[in-house]
């Protein structure tokens, strides 16, 4: 299925005083939805035109620049491998909670990335899972030991991450919820060494001592893996890599051409959740700029 029509195209004079935005775009469909994709807003900083998605959640490896002298080609290929729920029909189909509360757990957490989340959505993320606000607190104390047990893993892996010295992802996570682990924690930089204490303070069984002088007692192993297990199902990785393919947008390969101006060079990053392009011209060149842009997917 196939049409074209109209959008805004991009004049400014060359002092940048009058602006007429007006675009035209020829669009080709396929079975994919093509509005999931926001449309690009495009406006000009001295000599460079700027072209910003907003709204578009891709990783750093989902996109794709290049260039010619007078046309930018962006490839998005949104694998949707580094959400912390990859695939939201197969986590919704094998989650044993009630299908009202997987959906708004998935409605709340679902662009949330191992690679850019913050400690606190990564604490959200499992707190909600956890803890039903629904049900008496008092009934719930596992999950609420679950929750700071979570805590300086949270804390820990996201400095680590940050400070560039691990890639963060549900396998590492999952690797790092073992009782060693969390041991070996108190002679980690990254961790929180006070929510650690609290936590491993409270593990009935364990004492400093013991672990000073030799083996813990088999209780703190049990004790630390009933909580662990009630995270795990969120961990679960896909077996076959092409299940998380096309989940979340369809692949798209976009052409902006510039009749009237030429290229320099182009730039993209994500800023925040939008992905900018930055496109520079020969300073020479204070023409009005006409963008054309062709999608096909």
């Amino acid at each position: 299925m196939s049409h074209s029509f109209f959008k805004e195209a991009l004049q400014l004079s060359a002092v940048g005083i009058s602006k007429l935005l007006k675009r035209s775009a020829n669009i080709i469909e396929t079975a994919a939805d093509v509005a999931d994709w926001p449309e690009v807003k495009v406006t000009q900083q001295g000599d460079s035109t700027i072209l910003v998605y907003d709204r578009l959640d891709l990783d750093h490896s989902e996109f794709k620049v290049s260039h010619n002298a007078q046309s930018i080609h962006l490839n998005l290929r949104p694998i949707c491998q580094d959400y912390l729920i990859p695939n939201i029909a197969s986590f919704s189909s094998r989650s044993p909670k009630k299908p009202e509360k997987v959906a708004r757990f998935v409605a709340a957490h679902q662009h949330v990335r191992w690679s850019t989340c913050t400690a606190d959505e990564l604490h959200c993320f499992f707190s909600d899972w956890l803890i039903d606000p629904e049900e008496d607190p008092g009934n719930q104390m596992w999950q609420t030991r679950a929750v700071r047990m979570l805590k300086p893993l949270n804390d820990r892996a996201i400095r680590q991450r940050d400070a560039g010295r691990c890639t963060l992802t549900a396998a590492w996570f999952s690797v790092h919820l073992d009782l060693d682990q969390y041991l070996a924690m108190m002679d980690n930089e990254f961790a929180d060494q006070e929510s650690l204490m609290a936590y491993i303070n409270d593990i009935p069984g364990f004492h400093i001592g013991d672990f000073k002088a030799g083996p813990i007692s088999p209780k703190c192993y049990e004790s630390h893996g009933y909580l662990t297990m009630q995270v795990m199902d969120l961990l679960k990785l896909e077996k076959k890599s092409g299940t998380v393919h096309m989940v979340r947008k369809p692949d798209r390969d976009i052409a902006y051409n510039f009749s009237q101006k030429s290229i320099l060079s182009v730039e993209a990053a994500m800023v925040g959740n939008s992905l900018k392009i930055t496109v520079k011209h020969p300073s020479k060149e204070f023409i009005p700029v006409k963008v054309k842009d062709c999608y096909s997917a």
